[in-house]
Parts: C-alpha cells; sequence; structure tokens
C-alpha cells in the first residue's frame, strides 16, 4: 500500500514548487518550522501548538538573551517555544471555561521540521511578528467547538 500522506505531502510540494517558480521566477524552499505543542489533558482533550519560522525564532531568541545567532543553543529555542505554547495554552483553556473550571496541561514537547499534526480536526491561524509570519495550530472538537462558523470536519482533517 502506498503511503498517502507522503505522496500528498509530495505532490503539493512539487505542485508548489513548480508552479511558483515557473510563475515568478523566483527561487522558492520550504519553511523550517521551530514548534513547541501543549495537550491539554482535562477537562477535555486537544492541541495547542505555536511554530516559528526559524529566522523569527533566532531573533527572538537574540532578543531574549542577548547573544548573537550563532551561539544561540537548540535547548534555549526549545525552552522559549515550549514557554510560548504553554503560556498560550494555558491563557486559551482559562479563557473558554467558566470561572470555577479547573484545567491540566501536558509538558511542552518541541520540535524542528514539518509541524506535528494528529488525525484530529484542526484549525491554523497565522499571525504577524517582526514581519514574519508564524502559526498557532488548535486541535480537538472541544476547543473548535468555540469557533463562530461552521467547520467542515472532511476540510479540516490533517493526516500529515
Amino acid at each position: 500500500m502506498v503511503d498517502s500522506r507522503n505522496r500528498l505531502t509530495d505532490a503539493l510540494h512539487d505542485a508548489v514548487i513548480e508552479s511558483l517558480e515557473n510563475m515568478f521566477f523566483s527561487e522558492v524552499s520550504d519553511v523550517i518550522f521551530h514548534w513547541g505543542s501543549v495537550n491539554v489533558i482535562k477537562p477535555f482533550h486537544g492541541r495547542i501548538t505555536v511554530a516559528f519560522p526559524r529566522e523569527l525564532i533566532h531573533e527572538i531568541a537574540h532578543d531574549v538573551y542577548r547573544v548573537e545567532t550563532p551561539d544561540i543553543t537548540k535547548a534555549a529555542l526549545d525552552d522559549i517555544i515550549a514557554e510560548v505554547a504553554n503560556t498560550i495554552a494555558g491563557r486559551l483553556v482559562n479563557t473558554l471555561l467558566k470561572n470555577d473550571e479547573t484545567f491540566e496541561l501536558g509538558v511542552p514537547e518541541t520540535g524542528v521540521g514539518k509541524l506535528k499534526v494528529g488525525d484530529t480536526v484542526s484549525f491554523i491561524n497565522h499571525y504577524e511578528m517582526n514581519n514574519k509570519i508564524y502559526l498557532v495550530m488548535i486541535e480537538g472538537e472541544y476547543l473548535l467547538s468555540f469557533r463562530e462558523e461552521e467547520i467542515s470536519k472532511d476540510v479540516l482533517r490533517f493526516t500529515i
């Protein structure tokens, strides 16, 4: 059986590269993300992931640690991303719950490369900082139930 996830990813990559390079005569490359994810454990299940392009997370680390980019360690980048993911997840879940409800979050996990996307319904929102785009991805039907517009589960189900 052919792995459809690799086939889809490869086909999309080829389509984007060939289309944009041929249309605009400019080189196109993949974005390398540094990402951090936090699982919501209680009172419902979900996942919040933040993903920064390499250049942006290095700028942030430079501002936080006041060291030059070559001196920034992967551990330092992971610490920043984990803290950002944990803070966003905590604030988001706290805002959505009733005042007396408590919640539990998992330990943040971090990585470099493609986003780690589960087999659940997902929503990705894009933000800009220092003229660079970063992403926040929400996974889990309960979290997404707070959206006002209807979500097509067939359109938003990712298995990358």
